[in-house]
């Protein structure tokens, strides 16, 4: 029976065909392209046909392997399906069809086609099925004798495609015969090569039909399993990969609807885990400059996907597709394919935005029944114009706030965290020419550990501020990484302590600053390597300066230098325990000691740098 290949085929009439005969030949193409076969074969007689007088094309039985025939194509290209265990026999005036009797009532359509289009009449040779069809090949041979000696030749000359292996008794007797015939033997491959390079409006649509279908199911059926089998560890052979992914080209119905089923699963399982006062964010995102459009569903407590604990569960379609022009070239924007492609992909676009929005409806409609208004559930939608980029976790991302949380939902492991959740921001290494700096989030409960994004760019500063002003979020600055755990931790022991001393006013980067500037009017002004006013003063001096002792001289020396030298962090905490155990106040908690660290922090100046000697520099004293 013929192999169905092209679903797009007309009856004997012109006309589309009907579900009472499938396998129907649209005798509109076949008469335009037996046009062009001879057309082709008469024109190129000798470079690519071999001097021909006849072409024999042997089609063998259907394999499970995945083969790449030129007689399959032949079958296909002129008629519309694939004839295995077929001989067809092209000669200048007759075409002879050796095949079963089904085959035969199928082909018996094309006679008047034929005739009609280059005048050659087609010669059916039905075999019966318990026959080698060694009589029926005698009759073609006949057939090519005559029309030999009507052309004063002396002996045919029989195109054939010589890298096709004969399969099946019918082709090896056919073969056999074909050999010992008499005939000169010409391979005509390249013939039907170049014959069916040059694609008609119909070829290059289907060409393009196939593309986006295997692209399509590359990317939205192939990729995801082999990532979950990857994922999974499991053991999936490659043959039922293969089936598999044939059933998604074959039904792919059938696969959305599968998807929707699931989509519509998780959505029941996390309603049916909500309680009275748990909240659940869901958060959808039609993004105009993502390349998908995604639904991400994040819980209050984790659920099961596959063998691991989740509380983020994410469903998400490509809506654009990554295209790269051969060769590297621009195309110019007047290209029709270009504008073809770019319509067609704003199209699939909008068709994917329409589709989540539905089911998003679909969700607010079910919110809205009695048993959920209570749990005050809705859809959040992330403000792309406030992110901001930043490293959550170990690779840089894009980081978008919505009305009512903070949300990172491209790489993983994903960000979602609510604004309610959040006591404050510190803003972190701000200031000091930095290129960068970072971002702390303090939790409302004080044993979780804070959530730092690190590497925000300066240029992103005013934005964040101005973002956090519209929030009820309190936010501080300060020029250095703090250690959050023992702070936390001086929190929770004592959070009486904590409160009186004024919270979280320690990370006040411009209290601290205001302090460091009166502790250093306070002090008075301290002349240092500046010349005194009284110059009577200095003269009176001179003649004692000139006979002290050098030792005496070295000594004051140093003295000035380590003056002149600002304090160490080091120094100035150690400064601060000894003044601590002094007063016998070490129960000092974390905070006022990290606040006392700050205050200093502004008073403290890094060591000067020490020549390759090793020794501190020595400066002429005044006297």
């Amino acid at each position: 029976m013929a192999e169905h290949r092209n679903g797009n085929v007309k009856n004997a009439t012109g006309k589309a065909s009907g579900a009472s005969n499938p396998y129907a030949i649209n005798l509109e193409n076949f008469s335009k392209r037996l046009k062009m076969l001879y057309s082709h074969w008469n024109e190129h007689d000798t470079d690519l046909w071999g001097a021909s007088d006849a072409l024999s094309i042997a089609t063998p039985p259907t394999s499970e392997d995945l083969r790449y025939l030129k007689s399959s194509a032949l079958n296909i290209w002129l008629l519309g399906y694939e004839f295995p265990e077929t001989i067809m026999v092209f000669m200048k005036k007759q075409i002879h069809i050796l095949c079963s009797q089904k085959k035969a009532s199928l082909l018996d359509v094309v006679k008047r086609s034929a005739k009609e289009a280059v005048d050659v009449e087609v010669v059916m040779h039905v075999k019966p099925k318990n026959d080698d069809g060694a009589g029926l090949m005698d009759s073609i041979f006949h057939a090519i004798n005559a029309q030999s000696k009507s052309n004063h030749r002396d002996g045919p000359v029989i195109g054939h495609i010589a890298r096709e292996t004969p399969e099946g008794k019918l082709l090896e007797t056919w073969a056999e015969k074909l050999k010992h015939a008499n005939y000169e033997l010409s391979d005509v491959t390249n013939g039907f090569s170049n014959l069916f390079a040059v694609k008609d409006n119909i070829e290059l649509t289907n060409v393009k039909k196939a593309a986006f279908l295997t692209s399509s199911v590359m990317r939205s059926f192939v990729v995801p399993r082999l990532e979950k089998i990857i994922d999974e560890e499991k053991k999936v052979s490659h043959s039922s990969l293969m089936d598999d992914t044939e059933k998604a080209i074959l039904e792919p119905a059938r696969i959305k609807s599968k998807a929707y089923e699931v989509l519509l699963k998780a959505q029941e399982a996390a309603i049916s885990t909500l309680k009275s006062g748990n909240r659940l964010l869901l958060v959808k995102g039609p993004r105009e400059k993502e390349m998908i459009t995604a639904l991400h569903f994040h819980l209050h407590n984790h659920i099961m996907v596959g063998n691991k604990k989740t509380k983020d569960v994410q469903f998400y379609v490509e809506v654009m597709d990554v295209v790269q022009t051969l060769g590297g070239g621009k195309r110019s924007a007047y290209d029709p394919d270009e504008i073809e492609e770019e319509q067609r992909e704003r199209d699939r676009k909008n068709k994917i935005n329409m589709d989540f929005q539905n089911f998003v409806n679909r969700a607010h409609d079910l919110w809205g029944q009695p048993q959920f208004k209570a749990l005050d559930l809705e859809f959040d939608q992330p403000l792309r114009e406030l992110g901001f980029h930043g490293v959550p976790h170990k690779a840089s991302a894009f980081i978008v706030p919505t009305s009512s949380c903070l949300v990172e939902l491209i790489e993983t492991p994903f960000v979602v965290i609510t604004l309610n959740e959040i006591e404050i921001v510190n803003l972190e290494r701000v200031g000091l020419g930095q290129k960068n700096f970072d971002m702390t989030i303090v939790f409302k409960d004080f044993k979780r550990d804070v959530f730092r994004i690190d590497s925000i760019p300066s240029s992103s500063l005013d934005g964040i501020k101005e973002w956090l002003d519209t929030t009820d979020l309190k936010y501080y600055e300060s020029r250095l990484n703090l250690n959050w755990r023992p702070i936390l931790k001086t929190i929770t022991d004592d959070p009486e302590k904590f409160i009186e001393d004024g919270g979280w006013e320690f990370l006040n980067m411009d209290i601290s600053d205001s302090d460091s500037e009166n502790s250093e009017s306070d002090q008075g002004y301290e002349p240092s390597d500046v010349q005194s006013d009284s110059g009577s003063e200095d003269e009176d001096h001179d003649s004692e300066s000139l006979v002290e002792s050098e030792d005496d001289e070295e000594e004051d020396s140093e003295e000035d230098s380590e003056e002149d030298e600002g304090k160490t962090w080091e120094e100035l905490e150690r400064e601060a325990s000894y003044a601590d155990r002094e007063k016998g106040d070490d129960s000092d908690s974390e905070v006022e000691r990290t606040r006392r660290k700050m205050k200093a922090f502004g008073k403290a100046r890094p060591p000067s740098k020490r020549p390759p000697g090793g020794s501190l520099p020595k400066r002429a004293k005044l006297r």
